[in-house]
């Protein structure tokens, strides 16, 4: 760890374990959030460290005060490594925490008003609607319009006023030829990802899978070459790629975490690709596929052609037609045989009177 990051560290632990630190050590802390990209990355590595149910209470609200500071304090790029699926279901998971529980939703709340217009980070809403959903009883409104009306007023790379006019409109987004090339490895490298969470979905921990093994190891390595990527966008013409490039390392993080879960006999967490509920321009070469939606495809494809629905169907309506034209062909053979028999016998009614 170089010196820069060992200071981020030491100030980080200050502010989270001493209730009496002084806004000075605040200052400094943020300045150095601001003065690079990797530096946020690694704050939110911290801030899982500690947002965990085995930190002590103290520690915890200490921490959730901390990141409260920082969402109000911090630009675009801080709001969107923390408005990730994996930061905020751990903050979820905290919910069960009686201590911090207020404080927790009111963050939520918060969160959820301030970027309720934002179609960058739409995971902050749709957490707050879920839980309301879930009659979940929020605090009342502290500072959510106070910190509504200073986001719109403030500076960020994304401009609320603009992005308004453009929301919900096909918009084409050029990449800059220099992007292209990382763009498709960005799609090679995140098909991998989804391929890695399908092998562990299929697959027991007493098997042997060299491939599985093989491709999380080389995943593992890509991770740091990632982080470097996103100290080199600074300029406001690569955004786009920034976002696809934090939706891969999300992606990244929870498929290792997965991984240790696989490698100890855990439960596997559900794994939820970035791509399905973030708009980005990512388009990953390989699909991610739930063991049940593959379960399903896999039985489709297994009947036999006479017994799928198309064909069943078509044989159906080649019935009703065949017992159409068989009805009209024995009422054209009755109607026939009558006037044969009324041609033959033509006085047997009136006989049969008479």
């Amino acid at each position: 760890m170089n010196k820069k990051f060992q200071e981020l560290t030491n100030l980080f632990e200050i502010l989270v374990t001493k209730p009496q630190s002084s806004d000075s050590l605040l200052s400094r802390f943020i300045q150095m959030l601001k003065s690079n990209n990797e530096c946020y990355y690694e704050c939110i590595l911290m801030f899982k460290q500690y947002l965990k149910q085995e930190q002590p209470l103290e520690h915890i609200e200490l921490t959730l005060n901390l990141l409260d500071q920082l969402m109000e304090q911090c630009d675009f790029y801080f709001h969107l490594l923390v408005g990730t699926f994996d930061f905020l279901t751990q903050l979820v998971k905290l919910l069960n925490s009686q201590g911090i529980k207020d404080y927790i939703l009111s963050l939520i709340q918060d969160w959820g008003i301030m970027f309720q217009n934002d179609p960058n980070l739409p995971l902050f809403q749709e957490v707050f609607n879920t839980l309301k959903t879930k009659n979940v009883q929020f605090p009342s409104l502290k500072k959510s319009e106070k910190s509504l009306n200073s986001t719109q007023n403030s500076k960020n790379l994304f401009d609320v006023s603009k992005k308004d006019e453009t929301f919900g409109k096909n918009e084409i987004i050029e990449i800059p030829k220099k992007y292209q090339k990382l763009l498709e490895d960005m799609n090679e490298l995140k098909g991998n990802i989804n391929l890695a969470n399908m092998v562990m979905d299929n697959n027991k921990p007493d098997k042997d899978d060299t491939l599985m093994h093989d491709l999380i190891r080389q995943l593992q390595q890509v991770g740091p070459k990632l982080l470097d990527l996103i100290t080199t966008f600074q300029s406001s013409e690569s955004d786009e790629i920034l976002k696809v490039i934090i939706l891969v390392v999300d992606d990244l993080h929870f498929t290792c975490m997965r991984y240790e879960q696989f490698q100890t006999g855990q439960a596997l967490e559900i794994f939820i690709p970035g791509e399905s509920y973030l708009n980005t321009l990512i388009n990953p070469q390989i699909i991610y596929e739930r063991p049940d939606e593959k379960q399903f495809r896999q039985s489709i494809e297994m009947v036999p052609e006479h017994l799928t629905f198309s064909s069943l169907a078509n044989k159906s309506r080649q019935e009703v037609q065949r017992q159409k034209s068989f009805q009209e062909d024995s009422n054209d053979k009755h109607s026939f045989q009558n006037e044969k028999i009324e041609e033959n016998y033509p006085r047997t009614q009136q006989n049969r009177q008479k």
